[in-house]
């Protein structure tokens, strides 16, 4: 499924934007085509070589990006996101953590964290990626770049739950620890000095407060939705 819908997916958008004369293609890619880290912040110039299936088959889309832009000349821009949060994310088991949580908390259920809960991310705002995206389409400098397109913030999923409850005032959360998933990535640390010298990003810092707006938005969605009382 990964790699039909990164792979596949990836090819046939640039097929149809070569078919209909698309003038701009920014495509979403993922840190995770870098898998582990050989130095920190790992900057765009860090080897690729993904550690899952996910990752491998975003670094493939990626391929093809390049591929169309050499023989056809397509101007495209590559975005790697890093762990995106905010109000309407898909909260489901394959959604961001963030809403996951949330979601479990509100309805009195314990968590669960794969592995020891220490693996560092860089919880990037969907504000500051909707941005990235709209000036990398109309921003000259970005045509055949690749940016990191993150926050920089670091935080480990332990301290995410954390967060979570203290936010929603639950004391003694429940989590269950399972078993790593199979080619997690422990430690992200990222360098985007790139994307905010070319783009003029200024990313959202107060990973707390992009909580907070997170969290209430998925409180009233959760009743709505009838999953919370």
């Amino acid at each position: 499924m990964d790699l039909k819908i990164n792979g596949e997916g990836a090819y046939n958008m640039l097929e149809l934007a070569v078919k209909y004369g698309v003038k701009k293609f920014v495509h979403a890619s993922t840190g995770s085509v870098y898998g582990e880290a050989l130095y920190f912040p790992q900057d765009e110039n860090h080897p690729v070589n993904p550690t899952s299936f996910y990752g491998t088959s975003k670094l493939a889309g990626e391929k093809y990006v390049k591929v169309f832009e050499n023989l056809y000349g397509l101007d495209v821009t590559v975005l790697r996101y890093f762990h995106v949060y905010g109000p309407r994310q898909e909260s489901s088991e394959v959604g961001g953590v963030v809403s996951i949580f949330t979601r479990q908390m509100l309805g009195g259920n314990p968590i669960t964290i794969f592995g020891d809960g220490t693996q560092q991310r860089s919880f990037t705002y969907v504000k500051d990626v909707v941005k990235g995206n709209i000036r990398a389409a109309a921003y000259p400098v970005a045509s055949g770049n690749v940016y990191n397109c993150a926050s920089g913030i670091t935080v480990t999923v332990n301290q995410l739950a954390e967060m979570v409850a203290d936010i929603l005032d639950i004391e003694d959360q429940k989590i269950n620890y399972e078993d790593w998933m199979p080619g997690d990535i422990k430690v992200f640390d990222i360098d985007n000095s790139k994307i905010k010298g070319d783009l003029e990003i200024d990313f959202v810092t107060d990973f707390r407060k992009g909580l907070v707006e997170t969290i209430e938005w998925g409180r009233d969605y959760f009743k709505r939705m009838h999953f919370i009382d």
